[in-house]
């Protein structure tokens, strides 16, 4: 567990919560109103036609979210591998072509606090029980210090 009073750090892999918990955070978390300064999209990469993502204008979250399951890529950063981020990006791959769902945000105690609540609701648990991997803390703090 790292000490809350200097930060939280985290990156979770949210796969292996399933598939309609994923599906209920991500609708929770993409649609949300009180985070701030939120960016969000949808991308698309066909290695097919290019091997550069692109902006998905035309996908819709009922859309993205049928194409939620097992096999879909889940991830929550909080203030890692960026110590001033909160990010998030749920992924699968459809037809050859990945699929993608995009969450970013300063990290700052407005929106965490939004995220641990809509964490718990949506998983039903505390995010800050979650394991850390080892050396995220150490990992920030040199972030930090060099002024990334």
């Amino acid at each position: 567990m790292i000490n809350m009073d200097i930060t939280y750090i985290n990156q979770i892999n949210l796969t292996e919560k399933g598939t309609e918990k994923n599906r209920e955070f991500i609708v929770s978390l993409y649609d949300n109103e009180e985070l701030e300064e939120v960016s969000r999209w949808f991308s698309k990469l066909d290695c097919s036609i290019s091997i550069r993502r692109e902006s998905d204008r035309d996908m819709t979250m009922d859309e993205f979210v049928k194409g939620i399951g097992p096999n879909s890529f889940i991830i929550l950063q909080l203030a890692s591998p960026n110590p001033f981020d909160i990010k998030y990006c749920a992924s699968y791959i459809s037809k050859s072509i990945r699929k993608s769902a995009w969450v970013t945000c300063p990290y700052n105690d407005n929106n965490l606090d939004v995220i641990l609540g809509l964490y718990g609701k949506s998983f039903g648990c505390r995010i800050q029980d979650e394991p850390s991997h080892e050396g995220l803390l150490a990992y920030y703090k040199n972030r930090v210090q060099l002024g990334h």
